[in-house]
């Protein structure tokens, strides 16, 4: 089980680039929920869907630790969005939320 592995001073992953996906992102959630030191997150053009930022976001509802968050250039719909909204608002810690260069209609 890679959860055993993880350093329990980790405070940053940053996959930005390396395409993990949604079931990626699936993961990374979970790793979040249970690993309570993790400040910093980079997702940043890693092929992620509404279906991945809605784990994503679930997952930030309860974790208060994550304080830096970057999904830019992935393309996670009005769904996507609907999901962070709902979850800046019960997320109390979260001071930083990159949006940037959000993929619309097959264009950057």
């Amino acid at each position: 089980d890679i959860l055993k592995f993880l350093d329990r001073t980790l405070s940053r992953v940053d996959v930005s680039g390396d395409q993990i996906g949604d079931r990626g992102v699936e993961i990374l959630a979970e790793i979040c929920k249970l690993h309570g030191d993790i400040t910093t997150v980079g997702l940043r053009n890693s092929r992620i869907s509404e279906k991945g930022v809605s784990h994503l976001a679930e997952a930030l509802t309860k974790d208060q630790a994550i304080t830096d968050l970057d999904i830019s250039y992935n393309d996670i719909g009005n769904e996507g969005i609907n999901s962070l909204t709902q979850m800046v608002q019960h997320n109390r810690v979260l001071t930083r939320l990159d949006l940037s260069r959000m993929k619309e209609q097959g264009n950057w």
